[in-house]
C-alpha cells in the first residue's frame, strides 16, 4: 500500500519520501514525507524549520542507521540493549505536508523500565509525539 508516512524495520526508520536504499522488501516511496533532527526536548521544540528536511536515499535512510548515529545506541555484550538517546527529537512531516515531532522512549515490548535484551520483545517502539493537524501550521 502508498498511504504511509514512516515506518520501522528492526531499529531502521524509514519515511514514504525520496527512493529506497535498495534493501529486501522495502515498501515503494511515493510520497512527500521527510524528517530532521533535533537536539533537545519535546518541549524545546516549538517550531518546524521547513529548510531542514530530509528524505530517504539511495545511500541510506533520512534517519542514519547504526549505533550512536540516529535515534538509538546499541551497547553490545554482554547485554546487548538498544537504548534511544537521550535529547533527540524528530520532526516528520507527512504525505499530507502536515508535522509531527517524536521522541523514541524504549525498543522493548510495554517499555520496560530496565530492559533485557534476552528477555524482552523487540521490536516495539514506544515514543512521544505530537502531532499539528493543521495544514501549513509550523508550531507545534
Amino acid at each position: 500500500e502508498t498511504e504511509w508516512d514512516i515506518a520501522f524495520r528492526g531499529t531502521s526508520i524509514i519515511v514514504n519520501g525520496g527512493v529506497s536504499a535498495g534493501t529486501t522488501d522495502e515498501p515503494e516511496r511515493t510520497g512527500i514525507a521527510a524528517v530532521y533532527e533535533v537536539s533537545g526536548t519535546m518541549a524545546s521544540v516549538a517550531d518546524v524549520d521547513t529548510t531542514l528536511f530530509t528524505q530517504d536515499s539511495a545511500e541510506g535512510y533520512a534517519i542514519t542507521t547504526g549505533s550512536g548515529n540516529g535515534w538509538y545506541t546499541y551497547a553490545g555484550p554482554p547485554t546487548h540493549l538498544i537504548t534511544p538517546i537521550a535529547g533527540k527529537i524528530f520532526v516528520f512531516k507527512t504525505n499530507e505536508g502536515k508535522y509531527a515531532k517524536v521522541e523514541f522512549l524504549s525498543y522493548y515490548e510495554d517499555a520496560p523500565e530496565n530492559p533485557d535484551a534476552f528477555a524482552d520483545a523487540t521490536p516495539y517502539y514506544t515514543f512521544n509525539y505530537v502531532f499539528q493537524p493543521n495544514e501549513g501550521v509550523t508550531t507545534f
